[in-house]
């Protein structure tokens, strides 16, 4: 599995769930956006649904397979961080700084985890047709 490390460590204008989402999805980074409007997940929505996947958002998202964790960062005050899960573990960081550390169970650690976000495939036919032209 490729990992990409965020190319953008911004307290405003950083690209980690972009990061995770390329990990996640194995989408080369420069091939994704990166967006900060009040209406990005709405974006990130349309965006995938164009590859046949559709990205949620909730608190009940501790999954076994591999997901994207809403986290605080360890780099700026009161600012939320994405990280790559597989089940309760720590997957992967892609901060190029201060790091969550791989295999730590947060779901160990109260209330670490404010949300995350899921895949689910919604039209099969459009997964490898589309994968990687994301610009």
């Amino acid at each position: 599995m490729k990992l990409y490390v965020q190319k953008v460590c911004d307290k405003d204008k950083g690209d980690c769930l972009r990061a995770c989402i390329a990990t996640v999805l194995q989408i080369h980074i420069s091939n994704l956006p990166n967006y900060h409007s009040d209406k990005y997940f709405l974006d990130w929505m349309k965006l995938l649904a164009t590859s046949g996947i559709e990205i949620r958002y909730g608190q009940s998202c501790w999954i076994e397979g591999y997901w994207i964790a809403s986290v605080p960062s360890k780099n700026f005050k009161g600012v939320k961080h994405s990280i790559v899960m597989k089940g309760q573990l720590v997957f992967f960081d892609p901060s190029p700084k201060k790091k969550y550390k791989i295999g730590e169970n947060l779901l160990l650690k109260h209330k670490i985890v404010d949300g995350g976000y899921t895949f689910i495939i919604s039209d099969i036919t459009k997964l490898k047709t589309n994968q990687g032209n994301h610009k």
